[in-house]
């Protein structure tokens, strides 16, 4: 029988595969079932265990406060002692702080949470049983941190608080306004305002920030300011009712124009400057950069050569040396700095390192220290220059601009109401006469009138002396008198300028001495200069001196020209025999070296050069006389120069007298106060008053000599 079996079993083989597939399915079902249950069983009792605590769940929050572990009775204890000292925090757009305050300043109470932590244990009771769970791990996995109640707060200390908070946030607009200081016109540009917008809404939903940090962003809205206008310009200048200060601005500029040869022109190019703002921001860039580089440059230079200098004492280099050369390293980057722009040479902050210790050089430590402190000093200045960027200087000269404009227009209607009233008149000043001159002698394009063609032809050659001194005004009539400058011939010495206070613009005796070619260099034709560099007037110890000092100090940015080789004063005076005490002297006066107290300084100065001059006459110091023969000096011999006379001749006379030596002073005397001319003021009020020439005319004419004929009459 068994072999059947087998055979049987060998005829049906996918039924005992199919028996024991369906078996072998089972297990995982059923491990999976077990899992299920023993995690509902552990959710379950989590649930139980959850609904027996008597303590809040860990890492649950009230109102931001964290309470997880403590009982309703805990957690209202730190409710009341940690929320009302919470700070809330307000930010900007980019989170950035503003104020800050805290929940007790918008009204709250500790009386207002008595019930918070009762109500949110109530809130984690009434949840289903299975629900209890859940919370729990949403609580503790800091899904679900907590919530807020928020009570009513007291609306007074609550509108109390926001009323401060918008004060303190709050910039109110500023007004563009001016004011005239001496002869400076000082524009304070416009602002804009600013005031938080929506804050009493923010802060009534204080509950929608309690659970991320307490910070409140808020915006702000813009309150515009008011621009400077021309109407404002003539009130804000004025001091009250004192317009004097913006009177003598105006009359200021209408002086000064008065140099140019076409006045208005030029007020209307000034105009267009302040019209077009932007353009006009490079000139100034320009001129501070060149200031700036200069200065840098020079204290680099300082600071390397007093590090080169501090080698011979070995300690104080050691001290001091390096720090120097560092410094002088960190100036040189303005160089670099300038080619990428202003806010480059801005970013630069040099500084000095601190100072190594230095024993003993006491002096020359106290030499080194000077040059370090001057050389701060003007880093601090240059600093001051470089903390207002590029963009705030368009924004000034913007700010600046309907003022200047406003200026520019109240200069021109005085003017024109000027020149009105001259007419009226029937009358001029000097500067109608040299602009009249220039309308008769020169078109309006440059070109020379009919009368200028004839008066030019009449001179064969113009010279003009001190050209140094001349103004635009003045060379515009020279040239016009002349064949287009081909036979006009100018002599000056822009050293010798000192006349700016007058209007005198050097720069056009410049501008050709630059220019022209020496004269053995020029075509015919060509303009041309002749060095007259010879001088036969003085020693040549004085040119010695005078070489000296302006080759010191002049330059393209200190003199306006470089003191060279053809710049120098050559000695030409042979006739002067050589001497060897007659060798310039630069004295220093100490005030705190005189015996005496409160000495006036120029006193001290007087009293030094009378003395100076008192041992000259006892030793009878010999000059050349007239005939060429030398005697001894004479008070008469000697002069004193002053650069203010009026200030110092007091002191000074007091001082020549107390030494016995006569002297003689020019007493200073207004223009119209010399004899010449108030003889001529006098003439000219006797011809202007009616009253006289009716009397005085009659008795001329009766007069046997005749000296005055009815067409004269007419003419005066």
């Amino acid at each position: 029988m068994e072999p059947i079996r087998e055979a049987e079993m060998q005829t049906q083989p996918g039924k005992r595969l199919n028996e024991e597939s369906k078996k072998s399915g089972k297990g995982p079902l059923l491990i999976a079932g077990i899992v299920l249950a023993v995690l509902l069983a552990a959710y379950a009792g989590l649930c139980a265990y959850a609904g027996s605590l008597d303590t809040f769940y860990p890492n649950r929050h009230i109102n931001g406060i964290d309470v997880g572990g403590l009982t309703v009775e805990q957690a209202q204890q730190r409710l009341e002692r940690q929320l009302l000292q919470q700070a809330i925090t307000l930010v900007d757009d980019k989170d950035q702080p503003l104020a800050q305050f805290t929940v007790g300043d918008l009204g709250y109470t500790a009386e207002n949470f008595a019930g918070d932590a009762q109500f949110w244990k109530n809130d984690d009771r009434s949840k289903g049983f299975f629900m209890k769970g859940w919370a729990y791990l949403a609580t503790v996995t800091g899904r679900w941190p907590g919530g807020a109640h928020w009570p009513d707060m007291d609306q007074a200390v609550f509108s109390k608080t926001v009323s401060r908070l918008t004060e303190q946030l709050s910039e109110a607009p500023l007004d563009a306004s001016g004011a005239v200081e001496g002869q400076s016109v000082h524009i304070t540009k416009a602002r804009d305002g600013r005031t938080p917008q929506d804050l009493r809404l923010l802060l009534a939903n204080i509950s929608d920030y309690s659970l991320s940090g307490y910070q409140v962003p808020i915006s702000f809205q813009t309150v515009p300011a008011k621009t400077l206008t021309a109407q404002q310009l003539a009130e804000t200048l004025g001091a009250g009712r004192d317009d004097r200060a913006l009177e003598r601005l105006v009359l200021d500029i209408h002086g000064k124009i008065q140099s140019h040869a076409y006045p208005m022109r030029w007020l209307e190019r000034l105009r267009g400057q302040w019209q077009q703002v932007p353009e006009s921001v490079g000139p100034y860039r320009e001129v501070l950069t060149d200031s700036i580089l200069r200065r840098t440059r020079f204290w680099a230079r300082k600071l390397t050569e007093t590090a080169a200098w501090m080698e011979q004492y070995p300690d104080l280099y050691r001290g001091y040396g390096d720090r120097f050369l560092e410094m002088a390293e960190q100036l040189q980057g303005y160089e670099t700095a300038a080619q990428e722009g202003w806010d480059a040479m801005a970013r630069l902050k040099p500084a000095f390192r601190r100072m190594g210790v230095v024993k003993g050089c006491d002096g020359a430590k106290e030499q080194a220290q000077a040059v370090r402190k001057r050389c701060k000093d003007e880093l601090d200045e240059i600093g001051a220059l470089l903390a207002v960027s590029e963009s705030e200087q368009l924004e000034d000269l913007e700010a600046m601009a309907p003022a200047m404009l406003a200026l520019v227009r109240l200069t021109e209607d005085f003017t024109a109401a000027y020149q009105a009233e001259k007419v009226r008149r029937n009358c001029m000043d000097f500067s109608d006469q040299e602009h009249y001159a220039i309308r008769l002698l020169q078109g309006d394009d440059g070109a020379p009138t009919p009368l200028g063609r004839q008066l030019s032809g009449r001179y064969r050659e113009i010279m003009v002396d001190e050209y140094q001194d001349t103004n635009e005004v003045q060379n515009c009539i020279f040239r016009a008198i002349s064949r287009d400058g081909q036979n006009l011939f100018t002599v000056g010495d822009v050293k010798q300028s000192i006349y700016r206070f007058r209007l005198a613009d050097p720069t056009i005796f410049l501008e050709k001495y630059l220019a022209y070619r020496p004269a053995e260099e020029a075509e015919e034709g060509q303009p041309r200069k002749v060095l007259l560099s010879q001088n036969f007037r003085s020693r040549r110890q004085v040119l010695s001196a005078a070489n000296f000092v302006f080759g010191s100090i002049m330059s393209r940015q200190m003199g306006e020209m470089d003191y060279g080789p053809e710049e120098r004063l050559n000695y030409g005076a042979t006739g002067y025999p050589e001497r060897s005490d007659t060798d310039t002297e630069f004295h220093l006066i100490s005030v705190a070296d005189t015996e005496e107290e409160r000495f006036d300084r120029t006193e001290v100065e007087a009293r030094f050069v009378a003395h100076c001059i008192r041992q000259l006459l006892d030793e009878g110091f010999p000059v050349q006389g007239e005939d060429g023969q030398q005697r001894p000096v004479q008070p008469e011999d000697i002069v004193i120069l002053m650069r203010s006379p009026a200030a110092r001749r007091k002191a000074f006379t007091a001082a020549l007298q107390r030494e016995d030596i006569p002297c003689a002073g020019g007493e200073e005397q207004s223009f119209f106060e010399t004899m010449e001319i108030a003889v001529m003021v006098s003439f000219l009020q006797i011809v202007d008053n009616p009253r006289i020439l009716h009397h005085i005319v009659p008795l001329l004419f009766e007069s046997d000599r005749h000296v005055l004929r009815e067409r004269d009459c007419i003419l005066l």
